[in-house]
């Protein structure tokens, strides 16, 4: 059941933000060849650990991810080490012109991964995880220190010898 709605919740959001980009050509899952071909892309990207993958990417997403233009973007790319996946499932493809969407489960973490096409080739344009809460801390706070022992419900509060009864 979950397989159906994240295909169409990819569907969905293709139709929605592409279509008017794409002219009137309807949303389609991808088959045969094109489905190797944007499939492939995705597992080399996301599976391997450094940058002789930043070919796979747009300019512009590599620009993205590193904060740089052009060139130098490229460098920076290429001289950052990213963590691979250890289990990658990708889901069909769906296509709409010259965009596709593929949901996939990196690690047990679902995301969508759009990609654009020039002229052959498949690139990717974008990479969606949700943002994930952050983990309580298990770590303990000390108590603040006053200079002064913490007190008990056997210790009474001190009072100054000059104190009065009252």
């Amino acid at each position: 059941m979950l397989h159906h709605v994240s295909r169409a919740v990819a569907v969905l959001a293709l139709s929605g933000c592409l279509l008017a980009a794409c002219g009137e050509e309807g949303a389609r899952e991808a088959t045969g060849e094109e489905r190797l071909r944007i499939n492939t892309v995705v597992q080399a990207y996301l599976s391997s650990p450094g940058g002789d993958s930043c070919g796979l990417l747009t300019e512009g997403f590599v620009e993205k991810l590193t904060g740089e233009k052009g060139a130098a973007a490229l460098r920076r790319c290429r001289a950052q080490p990213r963590d691979s996946a250890r289990n990658l499932e990708l889901q069909t493809p769906v296509v709409v012109g010259d965009r596709a969407l593929v949901s996939t489960d990196r690690d047990g973490v679902r995301g969508v991964v759009s990609l654009m096409r020039s002229d052959d080739d498949w690139k990717i344009s974008d990479i969606t995880y949700p943002k994930l809460p952050a983990a309580p801390s298990t770590r303990t706070q000390p108590p603040p220190t006053t200079g002064q022992a913490p007190r008990t419900q056997t210790q009474p509060p001190r009072t100054p010898a000059h104190a009065k009864p009252g």
